[in-house]
Parts: structure tokens; C-alpha cells; sequence
């Protein structure tokens, strides 16, 4: 106790205490956490030992945000001796699942507390990496696939120091954990971080595809790793442009400096899985393929008050990892649309369920290749079924088990999956895996550092510069009436597309300036939605009225006499009274003397509402610049604004 105090004066004189504080523990209630499909009860206590604030406080749940943000900083030595005196703790109590300590536990804390003062850090025996690298797996929220946590392979390379070694040693690595396909989960540890030198991994994954950025936006390849891949070609890799590159290893040593090198083709060769279907033509012609060890190379391993950047880890995939969220993501490659049109389903209209015909199908690929090539993988239902029983085991053996619920439930199947009837709670225990800044996000922008005043007046000559071009350009006015909420997303986006050659103002139907905003634009994009029996959205019946009005009075008004229109109707057809406020707008912007840049286009929520209306935009965008003679390069299929669409080419 009194060492750690001596180290939080010692810290607050330096400014340190700040940073990233050690929560001390409290010690909690316990909780109930139910499964709904057994109608059964578990109580959690081990939360109590949380040792870290949640995302989670006070009045606002914030458990479904994503919460990578790197915590990554250098412990004050406050926290390393707080951490080491609890996993000293947690080490000597746990003697069943490690090999029995040569020194006494106050022995051990004295002669660790010592190191730390001395130095500030101290050498974690073998058998103590190796139980806490595994119960760090074992604390991870986020991982569904703990129940094995034990056997995990812990190599401690520790002793190697030159980026040579490192490549030599991943790749060792990943041969020993690929196994020619039957997986065998592993971590390898490198130094630990010390006197501000460090090992490090710059790959988020050690065995990933390049993502290639075009030049109208797509990516050919993974997008996820799209500014990964440009990094890599700066420092002088060069891949082949294709849809499955493999990309470099990139490392660094104690000089920070980022090396790469190629993993062996015979071992690339190994890692690729072919993705066929046993029946589906469409899907074999696309010429799929995925990798079959996944390989987290990101995280630090943080364990008694040590930091390891550099700490790789290797599991197996479980099938919706690849099928929904690597290949099917919008963000990723995207494969929902391409795959769907060449399966001919009906993909015009949400209730043909053609997404989840696709997702399901590609499911049964992916499980079926990966079986066919003899490389392990488990499906959603399995994974599920023995999450649960780990957590029922996790809460006999040590009273509780951490689980983040979001994470732990399958993208696909939903309450199919026993996991999704689960109550879990999320909470961080140490020893545990932590994630960490991206290096190459900041490499080399300090060497090209310019004085802040020089920084400013160059930001200032641009504002400048692009407000006297934004004044001249064409103004155009976007005017939504929205009840619950598509128009006025499908505004903004027009905006967002709009802008890139003209003067954009949005505007709600209900906005006290909206009539000044149409008088003092050339063109009037108004989208709106119909509700109920042919009605106007709540937020546009005042529009309405005056709207109509001012039709009556066409002969004495000029608001839009020789301004450009265009009309977006939104509703279903499911109801008589289809787009009937639409088709309103779109009469009485002609009766008062607006010219239609282009027909009336119409969103129907049962025929592919977003692609009609990204057509329908798209044609807009194009008419207007030819009405007002502003030049484009080329009419592309896509802006990439819209939505997210990558290049497919056949291997």
C-alpha cells in the first residue's frame, strides 16, 4: 500500500495520474441474468470486479456503439503496481489451471513491487504469461468462442528483437495454428513495452486482402483495407490490383520503423478456401474465395501491470463472419445486390426476402468449402449453443462471465440462436486483451511539421478561396416533407450528391424560410412522402394549404415561374392512395410556372424504394448540370454517395 502511494505522488508531480485512471474496485450487487427461451435464472457477481469504467453511465445505455477507441496508453505506475498485485493475487488463487509457483505469493508481490520501483517494470515468469494471455481470452466480452480458453498455445518470443525474427516468427506462427486446416488457437507475445520502445504489428490482421482505391470511388478488393493497402504501397509493396491479395506483413522493432514482407506463397496458397455451392451455379461463377485462419494482430495484451503491443492471435472462423459480414457488408464487398441479381431473385421488393435467400445460401457455401478443404470452421447455431453452456460453466466455477451481448449474437439467424435469449452483461476484467491506435494512421506527420501560424493562413486563404467558388455556383433548394423520416433522408443525400457542383440549402416543409429558400433558388427538389388516406405528413400540412393557395393564385405569383423543379414521391402500393401528395407537388409546381427538370419519380417501400430513388437522383443531378451548362467528366453508374458500390471483376 505504501509503495502504491509513493508511485500516485510520484505520478500526480509528473502530471501521469490523469491518465487512463485506475477504477478501484466496488464491490456490487449481484445480478440476475435470465434465459427467456428455458426460462431460467443465473446471478452474476464477478462484475463486482470490474476493474474499469463502461461506456455505460448514468441515464443513457451506449451498449451497442462500437467502442474500439485505442487504450493503448502507457500505464502510470500507479496502475502497473495495482495490476500486478492483483494478478499476483488472482495467479496464486487460481493453482488448478497452472503449474504450481516456485516463490511464496508474498514473496512474489514483494520481489514484483521491487521491480517496478526500480525500474518500472518487471519479467513475468513463463508459466505467468502463459496463464494470463489465456485468462485475458477467457475475460474478452466479445469473443464467443472463449469455452476452449485453456488450451490456447502461448508462444513467448519475448526474446526476439529484429524485424527478421519477427517475419520468421509469424510465420511460424501461422503455420503451427493453420495445421493444414485443423486449427489450433494461438497467441504469440513479443517484448513487452519498455523506456518507450516497443514491438509492433501494423497489420489489424495478419492474413488480410488488399483493397485498391479507383479512381470514381470503388474499391476492387476489401475496402476494410483499402488505407492499409495505400499505406503498404508507400513504403513500396505492390500488389497485383486483384480482388484476393494477400497483403504484406508490416512490423516495426524499437526504432519504430515499419518493414514489410510477403508471406510465403506456398503458405497463401494453403490459407485460400474457394467458396463453391453444391447447386447454385451463380454463386461458383462469381469465383469467391476467403482466407481460413483468422489472425487478430491489433490488440495489446495488457497482464500484471505489462503492456504487449505486439501480441497476434489466431482462432477459426465461425461461418457468419465471412458470408454476412466480409462478404455481404455494404461497407465490405458488398456482395448482396450482385449475388441476388445473378441468383434471379426478385430484388425490387423487401418482402420477396431475397436478402436473406442470398445470406442463407452464401452461408451453406461458405460451411460447405471450408469442410470441403478440410479447414475448421462452426456454424452459427453450434457457436451459440456453446457460448451458453461456457457461461452457465463461467458462472458455477468462478460466479460470473463477462459477455457483451452484440457481439456475442450471430449477424444471422437472430432468436434462432440460443445466445439471443441470453441476458448477458458486459464488464472489464484484467488480465485482458485491449484495443490500440493504428501507427500507420500517424507515421511520418511529424517530420513534415509546419508552425501553426503557417497552418492557419493557409486554412484561411482556402476558406476563403472556396466560399468566393461556392458563391457562384447555382443555388438549389432540397424540400422535404418526411413522417418518419425516408424523405428526409433521401434530401440529404440529394444535397450530398448536389453539392459537388452546386449551392445547396435543405429544408423542412414545416421551416418558417422555406418560401424564401424556393424564390431565391433555380432549382426546387422537393421530396416527400405520403400518409394515411392520400394525406401529407404532419410536418407538411401548413405547406400544403398555402401550397394550393398559391396554385389558385398562379396568375399573381411568381415563385417558381422559370425556376426548374423536380418531384420525389414516397409511399407505398399497398395503399390506394399512392404518392398522392407527390403527384400533388408535382402539379402545382407546374401550375405556377416551374419548368420539370425531369418526370416524377416515385419511391415505392414495396419495389426497392432506395434504388428508385438513387436512379431517380442520379438523372437529376445529370439533367441539372446540362440545363446549367456545367460540365461533368463522365456519366458514372455511381457517385459512391449514395450508396457504397465496389468494382467485381471475375478471377
Amino acid at each position: 500500500v505504501n509503495l502504491v502511494n509513493k508511485f500516485d505522488q510520484e505520478d500526480a508531480q509528473e502530471g501521469l495520474n490523469e491518465v487512463t485512471p485506475h477504477h478501484d474496485r466496488v464491490t456490487q450487487k449481484p445480478i440476475l441474468l435470465w434465459d427467456w427461451s428455458t426460462e431460467s435464472s443465473q446471478t452474476d457477481v464477478l462484475h463486482g470486479k470490474a476493474d474499469r469504467q463502461t461506456s455505460c453511465g448514468g441515464k443513457v445505455c451506449r451498449g451497442s456503439l462500437m467502442n474500439t477507441a485505442p487504450a493503448n496508453k502507457v500505464l502510470t505506475r500507479r496502475q502497473a503496481a495495482l495490476q500486478a498485485a492483483d494478478f499476483m493475487k488472482q495467479y496464486y488463487e487460481e493453482v488448478k489451471d497452472h503449474e504450481a509457483p516456485t516463490a511464496t505469493y508474498s514473496e512474489r508481490l514483494q520481489e514484483v513491487l521491487t521491480k517496478l520501483e526500480e525500474s518500472g517494470t518487471y519479467t513475468l515468469t513463463q508459466d505467468e504469461l502463459t496463464w494470463g494471455a489465456r485468462t485475458a481470452w477467457r475475460n474478452a466480452p466479445r469473443c464467443p468462442a472463449r469455452m476452449i480458453w485453456k488450451n490456447l498455445q502461448v508462444f513467448d518470443k519475448r526474446d526476439v528483437f529484429s524485424t527478421k525474427e519477427m517475419f520468421s516468427t509469424l510465420v511460424e506462427h501461422l503455420e503451427f495454428s493453420f495445421n493444414s486446416g485443423n486449427i489450433r488457437p494461438a497467441v504469440t507475445i513479443f517484448r513487452g513495452r519498455e523506456g518507450g520502445t516497443e514491438p509492433r504489428v501494423w497489420n489489424s490482421l495478419l492474413v488480410a486482402y488488399a483493397g485498391y482505391k479507383q479512381r470514381d470511388g470503388s474499391v476492387v478488393g476489401d475496402p476494410a483495407q483499402e488505407e492499409f493497402t495505400k499505406f503498404c504501397q508507400s513504403l513500396g509493396w505492390s500488389g497485383k490490383g486483384g480482388m484476393f491479395d494477400f497483403l504484406p506483413l508490416v512490423v516495426s522493432d524499437e526504432d519504430g520503423e515499419p518493414n514489410f514482407q510477403e508471406i510465403p506463397l506456398e503458405l497463401q496458397q494453403q490459407l485460400r478456401v474457394k467458396i463453391k455451392h453444391t447447386s447454385i451455379k451463380a454463386i461458383n461463377d462469381l469465383n469467391l474465395e476467403w482466407f481460413g485462419l483468422p489472425a487478430v494482430s491489433s490488440m495489446m495484451l495488457e497482464l500484471g501491470g505489462v503492456q504487449f503491443p505486439a501480441s497476434p492471435f489466431t482462432g477459426w472462423y465461425q461461418v457468419t463472419e465471412i458470408a454476412n459480414r466480409d462478404l455481404l457488408d455494404c461497407q465490405r464487398y458488398n456482395l448482396l445486390l450482385p449475388l441476388g441479381t445473378a441468383m434471379n431473385l426478385d430484388t425490387t421488393t423487401n418482402t420477396s426476402l431475397w436478402k436473406d435467400e442470398v445470406a442463407l445460401e452464401l452461408n451453406r457455401a461458405v460451411l460447405y468449402s471450408f469442410k470441403e478443404s478440410g479447414v475448421s470452421i462452426v456454424d452459427q447455431y453450434t457457436q451459440s449453443d456453446q457460448f451458453v453452456e461456457h457461461m452457465k460453466s463461467e458462472i458455477r466455477s468462478r460466479r460470473g462471465c463477462p459477455a457483451d451481448w452484440v457481439w456475442i449474437v450471430p449477424p444471422q439467424s437472430g432468436s434462432l440462436c440460443s445466445s439471443f435469449h441470453q441476458e448477458m452483461i458486459s464488464y472489464h476484467l484484467s488480465p485482458s486483451y485491449e484495443y490500440q491506435d493504428k501507427p500507420w494512421q500517424t507515421y511520418g506527420k511529424g517530420r513534415s511539421r509546419r508552425a501553426m501560424k503557417s497552418i492557419c493562413w493557409s486554412f484561411l486563404f482556402m476558406v476563403s478561396t472556396y466560399k468566393k467558388i461556392h458563391s457562384k455556383r447555382i443555388p438549389v433548394s432540397f424540400i422535404y416533407g418526411s413522417e418518419t423520416g425516408v424523405s428526409k433522408q433521401f434530401a440529404y443525400q440529394a444535397a450530398e450528391l448536389f453539392s459537388q457542383q452546386f449551392r445547396c440549402q435543405i429544408f423542412p416543409m414545416n421551416a418558417l424560410d422555406v418560401w424564401k429558400g424556393m424564390a431565391d433558388s433555380q432549382l426546387n427538389i422537393l421530396i416527400a412522402s405520403t400518409f394515411g388516406s392520400g394525406d401529407p405528413p404532419t410536418m407538411a400540412k401548413e405547406f400544403e394549404k398555402k401550397f394550393a393557395l398559391l396554385a389558385d393564385q398562379s396568375k399573381t405569383t411568381d415563385l417558381l415561374k422559370g425556376r426548374h423543379f423536380g418531384v420525389f414521391g414516397v409511399g407505398s402500393s399497398a395503399y390506394p392512395q399512392f404518392v398522392t401528395f407527390g403527384k400533388f407537388l408535382n402539379s402545382a409546381c407546374s401550375t405556377l410556372g416551374g419548368i420539370q427538370l425531369l418526370p416524377f419519380g416515385i419511391g415505392d417501400e414495396e419495389r426497392d424504394q432506395k434504388l428508385a430513388f438513387q436512379n431517380w437522383v442520379h438523372d437529376a443531378f445529370f439533367a441539372s448540370c446540362k440545363v446549367f451548362n456545367i460540365k461533368v467528366k463522365e456519366r458514372k453508374a455511381s457517385l459512391g454517395l449514395l450508396v457504397n458500390k465496389y468494382k467485381w471483376t471475375k478471377v
